[in-house]
Order: C-alpha cells, then structure tokens, then sequence
C-alpha cells in the first residue's frame, strides 16, 4: 500500500476514534462479544459516521432503537446510496 492511502486511511480511523469510542481490531465484528450490546452501538455509529464522511446525512437514528429497527435503517440508507 502506498504511503498516501495509508495516511489517509490513519488519519480516517483517527477521525472515528476521537468521537469518544475507542480503537478496534481487524476482527472485532467477525468475533462473538461479551458485549454484543456494545458491539452493535459500535457498529450503528460507525456506519453513521462513514455515511456522513460520504455527504450522506443520517437523521433519526437512535442508540435505543430495536436492534431490527436500526439493521432495516442500515439496509436502506445503503439501498439509497445504490451500494
């Protein structure tokens, strides 16, 4: 990988992290957590936060919504984006 990419892909992460969650490994959604509640918060507002980066505003999400509820939000925005 260049140097370039890298940077930016070090200084995207670094963005994340300063939205007060804490860095993650490589297979922190590929493993089962002790946390799964954690886990899934982690997960909704990472995906928030990359479509954001994409200029794609999400409003309404909730960190207290029903698991369901927010995995049907996820499956839609992206429909939305075409991905």
């Amino acid at each position: 990988m260049a140097l370039r990419p890298r940077s930016r892909l070090v200084a995207i992460t670094s963005g994340f992290g300063h939205r007060g969650f804490k860095p993650i490994s490589k297979a922190y959604f590929a493993t089962a957590s002790s946390k799964a509640s954690e886990q899934f918060i982690y997960f909704i507002s990472l995906v928030s936060w990359l479509l954001a980066l994409n200029q794609h505003q999400v409003t309404g999400w909730n960190k207290y919504d029903d698991p369901m509820t927010a995995s049907q939000n996820v499956i839609l925005e992206l429909q939305n984006l075409g991905v």
